[in-house]
């Protein structure tokens, strides 16, 4: 009955209207935006998008972390917008990059999981198509360069997925996901280029007894560093040009495997348990480790700011960090850090530990500074916001709505929900609407299982289910869960499809 009514254009009408006018409002927001919004057409901004890998919500200082050390972080909210109520794509990583590119969210997404398509190097991951108009292409339309730096995870080498196909100019780092587990790989793809690293250190196949001596998974050519390296030499090189920058770090993503000179901030400071056989690079000192991770981005974030500073592009670019799902769960750190700053769930689950992310965002003269909103946003909203910020119009397609009236203190257009599936995890789906979170658990053993309902406003750490007190409010959340498509790769379907 599902699959049937999802193909119904009656039907897809008659959830637009229950919805109260979801779509619609996004066509609404159009003329608000028009409205209300104004900035200088003549000297549109360069963009810079950072987003950090498995960074859960409560690890940096902004967020109320005390035992990691994030200056650069922490500056940039004093100097910009926090976001408290913004959300990740998904929970894992290729289809929260999914719906940052075609601005839709998992229901309606090419990429909804992390899927590989071989072995070989060549196939890389799940793919977007020919035919796709990503954020990149967007830009690109409007006269940017357009670069990526860091890791891609929409199609391999030879596919249709590959970041020439969709849109950037410039682009250096890993295709595939798993390439990305190795901060030390042998090879990393830089400027078009198969490029040889001088690293012989592997990370999978470890065996029952693998190696505790952390130096043993240190190699020479530290990938985070190179995408730096070319990050800037991009920003350098179109000085005069405008530019998107997306910079999709890999940590502090496992492998642990920071350098020498960040673990040596950390190491000795906390109490550590470095029993980690039979996980990928097991350490010593696996807290330090992470730490130095986390503190590694905030030092490229730093140099990022102080290089558009140099190069007299600062007042007139716009950055932003955020991060693609939360943290992995991991006794040996996670627990210790708080890393999901209290939040219930972790990475693969869809409650609010595993999909709130951080966001942070300066604009010079134009953000209030030290500023904080509550405003519900989620990162298939930044198709639309780019649109409205570069005068670009975002894909009709679009589940976002711009949050730049956000950005610039105007009256904001709101979503009726947010929606996500993941279809691991026996098949997980949850809307946010308002106030209420829903989740459905177990979907695949059966699509009609009941729906746990939360009150963000009086419980963020959604530990009481208030379903069976607001069946009404269950009924919204169900129906939005209709808000989907059927997606051609079958695994990413509840088994009823």
């Amino acid at each position: 009955m599902f699959q049937n009514l999802c193909k119904s254009g009656v039907f897809y009408i008659s959830l637009l209207i229950l919805l109260t006018g979801c779509q619609t409002n996004n066509l609404d927001n159009k003329s608000i935006l028009s409205k209300h919004v104004r900035h200088d057409n003549t000297s549109k901004p360069n963009i810079i998008y950072i987003l950090a890998d498995d960074l859960g919500y409560g690890e940096i200082g902004a967020y109320g972390q005390t035992k990691i050390h994030t200056p650069n972080l922490d500056k940039l909210a004093k100097q910009g917008l926090k976001f408290t109520q913004h959300y990740s794509g998904s929970t894992v990583c290729a289809p929260t990059r999914s719906t940052i590119m075609e601005g839709k969210h998992t229901g309606y997404s090419t990429v909804r999981g992390n899927k590989t398509l071989g072995e070989n190097r060549q196939r890389g991951n799940y793919p977007l198509p020919t035919g796709s108009r990503t954020i990149a292409h967007m830009f690109q339309e409007q006269g940017y360069k357009t670069g990526i730096f860091g890791k891609w995870g929409l199609g391999g080498i030879n596919s249709t997925g590959h970041p020439a196909k969709q849109g950037f100019d410039a682009f250096s780092g890993y295709l595939d996901h798993r390439h990305a587990h190795n901060y030390f790989p042998d090879y990393i793809y830089r400027f078009g280029n198969e490029v040889e690293l001088n690293n012989k250190v592997k990370v999978h196949g470890l065996g029952k007894n693998p190696s505790l001596d952390y130096k043993s998974y240190l190699g020479n050519d530290y990938v985070p560093d190179l995408m730096l390296e070319d990050a800037m030499q991009f920003m350098k090189q179109h000085k005069n040009d405008k530019f998107f920058l997306y910079y999709p770090l890999t940590l502090p993503h496992t492998a642990l495997q920071p350098i020498e000179e960040s673990l040596q901030q950390y190491k000795g400071l906390f109490e550590e348990d470095g029993n980690l056989k039979g996980k990928p690079t097991p350490h010593q000192y696996p807290k330090a480790a992470y730490a130095a991770m986390v503190t590694h981005i905030d030092k490229h974030v730093g140099m990022i700011l102080a290089e558009l500073e140099r190069l007299n592009l600062d007042q007139n670019t716009i950055v932003m960090f955020s991060s693609d799902n939360g943290a992995e769960q991991n006794k040996a750190y996670n627990n210790f850090f708080g890393s999901n700053g209290g939040l219930r769930g972790y990475k693969r689950d869809l409650y609010e530990g595993a999909i709130r992310a951080p966001l942070l965002v300066k604009w010079p003269n134009k953000i209030k500074a030290n500023s904080t909103t509550e405003h519900i946003s989620a990162q298939w909203d930044l198709m639309a916001t780019f649109g409205d910020i570069i005068d670009a119009k975002p894909n009709a397609d679009t589940n976002g709505i711009s949050f730049l009236p956000t950005l610039l203190q105007q009256p904001q257009p709101k979503h009726h929900h947010l929606y996500w599936e993941f279809w691991k995890q026996q098949g997980l789906q949850a809307v946010r609407m308002g106030q209420w979170k829903g989740i459905r658990l177990n979907v695949n053993t059966n699509p009609n299982n009941p729906i746990e309902l939360y009150n963000l406003s009086n419980d963020p750490f959604e530990k009481h289910n208030v379903a069976k007190q607001y069946p009404e409010i269950v009924k919204k959340i169900e129906l939005a869960m209709l808000d989907r498509a059927i997606s051609p790769e079958s695994s990413w379907n509840p088994p009823s499809e």
